[in-house]
């Protein structure tokens, strides 16, 4: 397992499925959120609600808890994770460049890195940017979509293209209680 099984690239780094599918085929409580754009954006200090449920608002806290889920990534214990990383050769090289010559990998610097990793994912430069910067246009479908999508169907109340269409799912789609039942999308 690997964070990629299911924040897919070619997804928008989401899954397809309503619950992913983590460890030995077990469904996981949710659908993996898209990861895209979940930094907040240059200059912003504040994080929206993290994870589908708002439960985490920085991304160190947001990258330790999959790792942690025995269903997600099979492990109830992150340095098991940490152990086997460290025992893997070919990390040695990549370690040295980011950490320094020799340093050991750890939980922090593993979370440290992941979390940089994630504010580089951003889309930024699709059809629908270039056009706000006039070096596209949208076609009628693709304008009509963006009446919608402002208008009709309210979505950029919380996927706000000013803030790189970052979203707060804690406060809309959920209360934020975990439920027995019933799972938040």
């Amino acid at each position: 397992m690997s964070c990629a099984s299911c924040h897919k690239q070619e997804l928008a780094f989401a899954d397809n499925k309503a619950q992913s599918i983590g460890f030995e085929n077990r469904l996981t409580g949710r659908n993996s959120m898209a990861i895209q754009n979940i930094a907040p954006p240059m200059g912003c200090m504040e994080s929206s609600p993290l994870f589908w449920d708002g439960r985490e608002t920085d991304l160190i806290s947001l990258v330790s808890k999959p790792i942690a889920n025995h269903i997600e990534m099979g492990m109830d214990d992150p340095n098991r994770l940490i152990e086997k990383l460290n025992r893997l050769d070919y990390y040695r090289p990549i370690l040295d460049k980011a950490a320094g010559v020799g340093e050991k990998l750890n939980m922090s610097l593993l979370s440290q890195s992941m979390a940089m990793f994630l504010t580089n994912i951003r889309a930024s430069n699709s059809k629908f940017d270039q056009s706000k910067f006039g070096v596209s246009h949208l076609n009628a479908l693709e304008a009509q979509g963006e009446i919608l999508f402002n208008t009709t169907y309210q979505c950029s109340s919380c996927h706000n293209p000013g803030t790189g269409f970052i979203s707060h799912p804690g406060s809309i789609i959920s209360d934020s209680k975990p439920t027995i039942r019933i799972k938040d999308v």
